[in-house]
């Protein structure tokens, strides 16, 4: 697909009307967005070395003891809590003005999320730069509480199993709202003829990763917390 320098610029212009950029966010969108077009191999290797190491890793870690990482992992989930918050943070007033637009609503749809699928739909994402991403923050949301959980167990923090179970559910209900989302998207595209700036390239990569994790974590919970087996593997 090719890209119109034209239309980029107005959508940047459009979300500096109502985003206030600190001088540290201020930086050049469009020579950005061009650069991950560019060089989407960059994105395809970083997968596929990402992979690797992890079949790789577990080759090479199987019959050697766990490294003893405590503090590496609560000052890990601890950095990406924060940042999840801050994005959090960040991406509400955005979401406020949206719901308060009569056709803003629609554009509240979440995507898929985690490592390498993660990085492809982010990627691509903002490659096309789409309006859909500012729905972004829900993910954010329900990762400032994983990921403080996370800090907190590898402290060797005792924590309730029920907020494991709440956690679980948080994922499944923003999942769930990512489905609904798009298929409200669809609806309005295809049965009311409306206009929405969305790739379907985007759109439909976002509904497969969304709908495959949905069913992970549905069968996650089933296994953990209502199987009568509940200690089998997952």
């Amino acid at each position: 697909m090719e890209y119109s320098l034209a239309e980029e610029s107005k959508l940047v212009e459009k979300v500096s009307e109502y985003v206030v950029a600190y001088d540290f966010e201020v930086y050049d969108i469009l020579g950005t967005i061009h650069w991950f077009h560019k060089y989407r191999i960059i994105m395809l290797i970083i997968i596929v070395l990402y992979l690797l190491s992890v079949y790789f890793g577990q080759k090479w870690m199987k019959n050697r003891p766990p490294f003893k990482l405590t503090f590496l992992l609560f000052f890990w989930n601890f950095g990406l809590a924060l940042f999840s918050i801050i994005c959090t943070w960040r991406g509400i007033p955005e979401f406020l003005y949206l719901l308060s637009k009569p056709d803003g609503a629609y554009l509240v749809a979440c995507v898929g999320f985690h490592h390498a699928a993660m990085l492809v739909i982010c990627w691509i994402g903002y490659e096309h730069y789409e309006t859909v991403g500012r729905a972004f923050f829900v993910n954010t949301f329900v990762h400032s509480f994983m990921y403080s959980y996370y800090a907190l167990k590898a402290l060797g923090v005792e924590i309730p199993k029920r907020i494991a179970q709440a956690l679980t559910t948080l994922q499944i209900v923003q999942l769930v709202a990512g489905m609904s989302g798009a298929a409200y998207i669809l609806y309005l595209l295809v049965f009311q003829g409306r206009s929405c700036r969305m790739h379907f390239e985007t759109f439909w990569l976002g509904v497969s990763i969304v709908a495959i994790f949905l069913v992970l974590f549905i069968k996650l919970y089933v296994q953990r917390y209502l199987s009568r087996n509940k200690n089998m593997e997952v």
